[in-house]
């Protein structure tokens, strides 16, 4: 069962975060989590349910959103970092915050000394090993895939490419030139 249905946000678009000018996101599979325990949570019921968390999150002010005591949601705007709480994934959201803005790149600010960082940086500071970096782009295949559970750092990004079937995939470094930001400001 999905944590989030499409029910959970009625009233919010599912469009809200998808740059003027592109199609409605093509993937209609669940956002899916692998936890530590090597079981598979299904966060979102469809990719349009995600979005919608999107512009629900963003109208309410909120930065994080968790759905229940393993997973916790964070909102940057136009994506979603979507953590399993593990230690290391809970010291990385007491230690930093995250945001993804005009420079196109998904970024973790040091709450004590606003240094920028990326993901990987962001990790390796925490005591999380690595591999397989850099993540910058088709980032879920490069966090997740053929990796052992232990690699793994169980966090994966939500955006309107999802495991889009002909365009690339979800990246956390999108660069200006390819800036997603939501259509309604």
């Amino acid at each position: 069962m999905a944590l989030f249905e499409a029910s959970d946000f009625s009233g919010y678009s599912s469009t809200w975060a998808v740059p003027a000018g592109e199609i409605t996101p093509l993937f209609t599979g669940s956002v899916d989590l692998v936890l530590s325990t090597n079981v598979t949570q299904v966060v979102f019921d469809t990719l349009s349910t995600a979005l919608k968390c999107i512009h629900y999150m963003d109208a309410n002010d909120l930065y994080s959103l968790s759905p229940n005591e393993d997973v916790t949601i964070i909102n940057l705007r136009s994506k979603l970092l979507i953590l399993e709480n593990t230690y290391i994934n809970q010291k990385l959201l007491n230690h930093y915050v995250f945001k993804y803005d005009t420079s196109g790149n998904v970024q973790a600010v040091s709450r004590n000394t606003s240094v920028v960082y990326n993901l990987e940086e962001s990790l390796t500071n925490m005591g999380f090993r690595c591999v397989g970096v850099p993540w910058g782009t088709d980032s879920n295949a490069k966090m997740n895939d053929d990796r052992s559970l232990d690699d793994k750092p169980h966090i994966i990004v939500c955006d309107y490419k999802y495991k889009h079937p002909t365009q690339s995939r979800t990246n956390l470094e999108d660069g200006s030139a390819n800036l997603i930001i939501p259509s309604e400001v």
